[in-house]
């Protein structure tokens, strides 16, 4: 029997890195396949990437 696969609670941190290529490969992909499968994420993927809004200090 396989193993369900987890899923990522996406927030706007975790975007803000994932666009920013601040994701290790595993984390990257498993949001990708998440993306896939829910479009309110794919869309908030794609608009956060376009309005990126103020950046957060250091």
């Amino acid at each position: 029997m396989a193993t369900p696969k987890k899923h990522i609670e996406p927030t706007a941190d975790l975007i803000r890195r994932y666009l920013a290529g601040e994701l290790d490969d595993k984390t990257m992909h498993a949001l990708e396949r998440q993306a896939l499968e829910d479009p309110f994420l794919a869309d908030a993927l794609e608009g956060y990437g376009q309005y990126p809004g103020p950046r957060s200090p250091r």
